[in-house]
């Protein structure tokens, strides 16, 4: 490790000084392989002037820059409108978590790399807050001052050392959780300490001593050098949980005055949010998901068998559904309700007391040709509008409240032979009765009240290739189905048509393309 002034010389971490050394020439060399958009994110705002800074956690800087985590910026609020300005330019978009866990002065910004095929995501503080992450409690007002002792030498600008190490124990400390540690330790995951040690040892030794104090006295003026000597030791691996835990509720003292609420308050805040957390993923299996600010996007995929649609609906799923709050909703197998549901019941034993249906009960005039399908069936096709209606509804609030709503099987209009309105053409040619009128009236009005989607995606492929792919169903039903679709003249709609005769990965690449456009 480096070597120190002798005046209380820093206790040697959990990770040697070869390690660290090893740790410092990686997140140095880590800026030259920054994937495209965060290159070109640092030019915008090299070229822009604008005041920031990448600053915690620059011992895997390296890490961060690939787009393997998110990226901790800390950004002058006079630049924040031309901060996102900027970001808004490169195709970034804001999202945000649930309500309860919103942050005054900290955003979330993502973008899509399409050459590296990752997600950026921007951690953006204008005010630099410190504690617990379910509550950051704690503001520190150096936020000029941190900006002010950078280094510029890398690809992104980042704090001395010696002030990153200060911010680092303060927010450990603040961030630490007994309680959390335990529950981790019960569910088998690591309480992190070892990460946090390994960081400690990497920036003592890049740290000069003295530099740190002189740095300490501006960052917290009068906190003692001694007790700061107590809050860096209980990082360490052999500290014990009760040290940590005593050191924390002191430390809590020490920033009262800078604490957002209570203490007191923050402590119940911050295990309600906890328990919550945790029921709320290890009991009811969900896991939280951030919304877009600007709200969501109902999405609608659609082509004809063999065209990879449901192969593209997952795809499009797993690719948003590790950040974001997205959800498949199928138009073609809705939710049935219960008058549903009674209504198959009733066809079904139809079709079983048929011929002795037939013998006793003479169909009317309509229902005995050969084209009237039977007044059952046509509640039948009511009742299944109804239910699409009602997927409908639940897709487009979703989408409203910020999320992104995948939609398979959406109803197009001028697409008859997936899904639509079935009444009006079974019955064509025949002459209807007010009770058939009404039906078909019920049935259309369903299906009128479904809006167009936000984005409109179609997947068209020559039907011959449909037939070659889709061996599981017959020619002459795929054919028929998806020559619907390569036939329709989709000019003068809004739809985005998609060569679905390409490889799965060109079709993914391409539909992301549109659909972050869309976000």
């Amino acid at each position: 490790m480096k070597a120190r002034p002798a005046i209380l010389p820093f206790p040697q971490g959990n990770v040697s000084g070869q390690a660290a050394s090893t740790l410092t020439k990686a997140s140095q060399n880590g800026n030259e392989a920054a994937i495209p958009l965060v290159k070109k994110l640092c030019e915008v705002l090299d070229n822009e002037q604008i005041s920031y800074c990448h600053w915690k956690s620059n011992w895997r800087l390296s890490s961060w820059l690939k787009g393997e985590g998110d990226l901790d910026l800390l950004v002058a609020s006079v630049d924040a409108q031309r901060f996102a300005s900027a970001a808004y330019g490169l195709g970034f978009v804001q999202a945000a978590s649930p309500q309860k866990e919103e942050t005054p002065g900290v955003l979330h910004l993502y973008g899509w790399d399409k050459e590296a095929e990752k997600f950026v995501h921007l951690h953006v503080y204008h005010r630099l807050l410190l504690g617990h992450d379910l509550t950051n409690n704690y503001h520190l007002p150096i936020e000029e001052l941190l900006l002010e002792s950078t280094d510029n030498t890398g690809l992104i600008p980042i704090p001395q050392p010696e002030f990153e190490l200060v911010v680092f124990v303060l927010r450990k400390v603040l961030s630490s959780s007994t309680s959390e540690a335990m529950l981790r330790r019960m569910m088998g995951r690591s309480a992190g300490f070892e990460k946090t040690a390994h960081e400690l040892d990497y920036l003592e030794s890049n740290s000069n001593r003295a530099s740190v104090y002189e740095r300490l006295n501006r960052i917290v003026p009068g906190l003692e050098v001694s007790f700061f000597e107590r809050c860096l030791e209980s990082l360490r691996l052999e500290s014990s949980a009760w040290n940590r835990m005593i050191v924390r509720l002191q430390l809590e003292e020490v920033l009262s005055a800078n604490a957002r609420r209570h203490r007191h308050i923050d402590r119940a805040l911050k295990s309600w949010r906890l328990m919550s957390k945790l029921f709320s993923e290890r009991v009811l299996g969900r896991h939280a998901r951030k919304y877009f600010v600007n709200g969501g996007a109902l999405i609608a995929l659609v082509g004809g068998d063999g065209a990879g649609k449901t192969t593209a609906v997952k795809a499009v799923n797993k690719w948003l559904g590790d950040n974001f709050t997205v959800r498949t909703f199928h138009f073609g197998k809705p939710r049935r309700s219960p008058f549903t549901i009674a209504v198959i019941i009733g066809l079904r034993s139809q079709a079983l007391m048929y011929p002795w249906l037939k013998k006793l009960f003479p169909g009317s005039r309509d229902e005995g040709t050969s084209s009237h399908p039977g007044y059952l069936h046509l509640v039948r096709w009511v009742c299944a509008a109804r239910d699409r209606h009602r997927v409908y509804l639940k897709a487009r609030r979703f989408a409203d409240n910020g999320g992104i709503a995948i939609c398979d099987r959406f109803l197009v209009h001028g697409i008859a032979l997936m899904d639509g309105p079935n009444i009006a053409r079974s019955l064509e040619g025949t002459e209807l009765t007010w009770l058939s009128r009404a039906l078909m009236k019920a049935e259309n009005k369903r299906y009128q009240q479904i809006m167009q989607p936000d984005l409109l995606l179609v997947l068209r492929v020559d039907p011959e290739i449909a037939v070659r792919r889709k061996t599981d169903e017959r020619e002459d039903h795929v054919r028929t189905r998806s020559n619907e679709i390569w036939e329709t003249d989709w000019t003068g709609t809004r739809a985005h048509l998609v060569d679905a005769s390409q490889s799965a990965a060109c079709v993914l690449d391409e539909l992301r393309s549109q659909i972050w456009q869309q976000i």
